[in-house]
C-alpha cells in the first residue's frame, strides 16, 4: 500500500507523514485532506513550502538523491510526476489495468506510488483511513476522519454497503476529508474551489447524506464514474497504472491554493510548480530515495503559525534537510519502471513570444522558434552585484527537444560603443555558460541556466507576457515582419520585433553604453502603413542578477525614439533620436520566425 509509517525520533503521532518536533509539530496526514498539525484541527489546511500567506508564484525543487537505487530508470517517473502535478488535469479513467497499461504481470508500477508520495509531499493527505488508522482490510477504505470523543472509529458503510459513500454511518468521527458542498461527490472539478464551494463540516453536507464521500474506486462506480480513484487513496495493485489525477486531487491543491482566507481570486492565492532538477543533493525541496524495505512514504516537517488552522511544510530544516519521498528497494519489490516519458505537446508554434517571473518584474526572456528543432533566446537582466554597467543581454540559439529548449553556448558580449562610435572589432563575445526552458504548457514554463561563478545557477518558474497575433495578417506590416534584425555595419547590437496586434508591435533594442557595456531598451511601437514608430523607448537600472534581484530596485527612464520603416520583408531604415544620440541604421533580418509568414507583405511592397 501506498504510504507507510515513518515516524522521527522524539516527535509524536503517527499518521503516515512524519515531522519535526520543538518549533514544528507532528504531521497527520489527512476536495481531499490535508496534513494537519494536531488531531483537534479538522479544518486545517496545510501550504506548500515557502507559502508565507502572501500571493506568490512557489517553485518546489524536487530530485533523485544521488544514494539513491536505480537513479536512470527512477528519472522518466520523476519528470513525469512533475509534469502531472504541474498540469492539474482532471482525467478520468485513471485506473489502467491488464492490456491497458505497459506494466507486465505480478509488478507495482514505480511511477504511480511516486505519484501518490508526491502528493503528500505536496501536503496532501490520504482521502481513506488507510494504514495509519490501525484498521485493516476493507475498513482502510472508510472516508479520512479523527476519532471523536468515545475514542474508536465508528465505521458502518451505511443502507448501500459501499465502503466511503456519502450514506455511511461513522458515529462520533470528526471528519477531515473536504467535500463538495453542492453534492458530495469527490468525482466532480468545479471552476471554483475555495469554502464556498467545499466544506468539512457535516452540517453542510446536502440531502441525506451522513457522512463525507471519498473518491474510492467503489464509489466511483456507485455514482457512475468508472475505473476512476483519487491519487491520494492509499493502496496500490500490482498490474495497474494510477499516472494522472482525478478530480479530488486536483481540488485539494488548489483548496490550499486559495490561500489563507481560503476564496479564490484574492491576493494571498498562489500557484505550485514542481521543478524535477534532476539527480543531485543541491537546491532540493524534496529528494526521492529508493531503498530500504518500506514499500513507500514520505517524510515532511510542518510548522504551525502561519493562521489560524492554516500550517505550512518546512522542507529547508537544518535538523533533517528536505522532504523525503523514500521507496522500497528493488530486491524489495518488483517495481516496474515506465520509460514512456510524458509530454504535453504545445500549440503551434510553439512558445514564440516574451516570457517572465512575476515575481522578478523588470527583467525577461524573448525566445523565436526558428524551426522544428532550433529556438533563440535574450534574456535582458543587470549585472550581478559589483559588475560593471547597468544592463546586461545573453544571447543564444540552441536545440529544441520536445518540449525542452537546450542552449549549450549562451554567450555575453562586450567592448563596442553606443552611437556613431559603434566598432564591431571592438566586441569581444565570451561563453556565459548554459541555459534550458521546459514548457508546461503554451503559457508556463521553468528556465534553469548555469553561468560563470558572479552570476551562478539557479532555475524560476516563468510565463508567457507577449504572444505574437498570427492574426494580424490585414496589416500593412504582416506579424511575419517580427524576428531579429541588424545593421551589418554595426554586428553586434540588433532590434527584436513582435508584432502584437493589427496596429502594435513590441521592440527590443540590444546594444551597449558609452563605455562598452551592455544595455538594452524597448516599448510598444504603434503600426502605421509599413513603419513602426516608438515614440518612448525605456531603459531600466538598479537591479542586480540573480538572487541579488530585487523589482523595487529598478529605476526606469525615457531612452528615446526609433523608427523603423521597411521596404520588404527582410529590409528597412531604422532612425533613432536617444538620450545617448542620434542616427540612422540599414536594417535587414536576422531571423525569420516559424510560423509566421511575411510573404503577402513582400508581393505587397513588389
Amino acid at each position: 500500500m501506498n504510504g507507510g509509517i515513518k515516524i522521527l525520533p522524539g516527535c509524536r503521532g503517527i499518521r503516515i507523514c512524519t515531522a519535526l518536533c520543538s518549533s514544528l509539530l507532528a504531521s497527520v496526514l489527512q476536495a481531499g485532506a490535508f496534513l494537519s498539525s494536531s488531531e483537534g484541527d479538522a479544518a486545517s489546511i496545510t501550504h506548500v513550502a515557502g507559502y508565507q500567506g502572501e500571493g506568490a508564484e512557489l517553485v518546489v525543487n524536487f530530485c533523485i538523491d544521488p544514494d539513491s537505487q536505480s537513479q536512470q530508470v527512477a528519472a522518466v517517473a520523476a519528470q513525469n510526476v512533475a509534469i502531472v502535478w504541474n498540469a492539474l488535469q482532471n482525467q478520468g479513467g485513471n485506473l489502467n489495468t491488464g492490456l491497458n497499461n505497459n506494466i507486465p504481470v505480478g509488478r507495482f508500477d514505480f511511477e504511480s506510488v511516486l505519484l501518490h508520495e508526491l502528493g503528500h509531499c505536496l501536503g496532501l493527505a490520504h482521502v481513506n483511513l488507510a494504514s495509519e488508522s490501525d484498521l485493516s482490510g476493507a475498513n482502510l477504505n472508510h472516508t479520512q476522519a479523527q476519532v471523536g470523543p468515545n475514542g474508536v472509529f465508528d465505521i458502518s458503510a451505511g443502507p448501500d454497503f459501499i465502503i466511503g459513500s456519502g450514506d455511511d454511518r461513522r458515529g462520533d468521527d470528526i471528519n477531515r476529508n473536504w467535500f463538495r458542498i453542492i453534492d458530495n461527490n469527490p468525482f466532480v472539478l468545479d471552476d471554483l474551489v475555495d469554502r464556498r464551494s467545499y466544506s468539512v463540516d457535516l452540517s453542510d453536507l446536502p440531502g441525506n447524506d451522513t457522512f463525507s464521500a471519498n473518491a474510492d474506486r467503489a464509489v466511483g462506480m456507485l455514482l457512475g464514474v468508472l475505473a476512476t480513484e483519487a491519487v491520494m487513496q492509499q493502496g496500490t495493485r500490482f498490474d495497474e497504472a494510477q499516472r494522472t489525477l482525478a478530480a479530488d486531487d486536483i481540488a485539494a491543491l488548489r483548496l490550499g491554493m486559495a490561500g489563507v482566507d481560503e476564496l479564490q481570486g484574492t491576493a494571498d492565492d498562489y500557484t505550485v510548480h514542481v521543478n524535477y532538477i534532476g539527480v543531485t543533493d543541491q537546491d532540493c525541496d524534496i529528494q526521492l530515495l529508493i531503498s530500504g524495505d518500506d514499500f513507500g512514504f514520505c517524510r515532511v516537517a510542518i510548522a504551525s503559525g502561519l493562521a489560524p488552522n492554516h500550517t505550512v511544510l518546512v522542507t529547508d530544516s537544518q535538523q533533517f534537510g528536505p522532504a523525503q519521498i523514500q521507496i522500497g528497494s528493488v530486491s524489495e519489490f518488483n517495481w516496474f519502471f515506465n520509460n514512456q516519458a510524458l509530454e504535453l505537446p504545445l500549440s503551434e508554434p510553439g512558445p514564440t513570444g516574451s516570457w517572465f517571473n512575476p515575481t522578478r518584474n523588470g527583467e525577461g526572456w524573448v525566445i523565436e522558434v526558428l524551426d522544428e528543432t532550433t529556438a533563440g533566446f535574450y534574456w535582458f537582466s543587470y549585472p550581478p552585484l559589483g559588475g560593471s554597467g547597468e544592463q546586461v543581454w545573453l544571447i543564444a540559439v540552441g536545440e529544441i527537444n520536445g518540449n525542452t529548449y537546450t542552449f549549450d553556448n549562451v554567450r555575453i558580449a562586450s567592448g563596442a560603443m553606443f552611437g556613431g562610435a559603434f566598432d564591431s572589432g571592438d566586441i569581444v563575445r565570451e561563453f556565459w555558460g548554459t541555459l534550458e526552458f521546459v514548457f508546461l504548457d503554451d503559457d508556463n514554463a521553468v528556465v534553469s541556466y548555469s553561468g560563470p561563478p558572479e552570476f551562478g545557477s539557479d532555475s524560476y518558474s516563468i510565463q508567457r507576457f507577449v504572444r505574437l497575433d498570427g492574426n494580424a495578417e490585414s496589416t500593412a506590416l504582416p506579424v511575419g515582419i517580427s524576428g531579429s534584425w541588424f545593421d551589418p555595419q554595426t554586428n553586434g547590437e540588433g532590434w527584436v520585433i513582435e508584432v502584437i496586434s493589427a496596429d502594435q508591435a513590441v521592440i527590443y533594442w540590444f546594444t551597449f553604453d558609452e563605455n562598452g557595456n551592455q544595455a538594452w531598451n524597448g516599448g510598444v511601437a504603434d503600426i502605421v502603413g509599413n513603419t513602426l514608430v516608438l515614440e518612448n523607448s525605456r531603459d531600466s537600472m538598479g537591479a542586480a542578477f540573480g538572487d541579488d534581484f530585487d523589482s523595487n530596485d529598478i529605476q526606469r527612464r525615457e531612452f528615446g525614439s526609433l523608427t523603423m520603416e521597411f521596404t520588404d520583408c527582410n529590409n528597412g531604415m531604422l532612425s533613432f533620436d536617444t538620450i545617448r544620440g542620434s542616427g540612422v541604421r540599414n536594417i535587414q533580418r536576422i531571423t525569420s520566425l516559424r510560423g509566421f509568414s511575411c510573404e503577402g507583405f513582400a508581393a505587397t511592397a513588389e
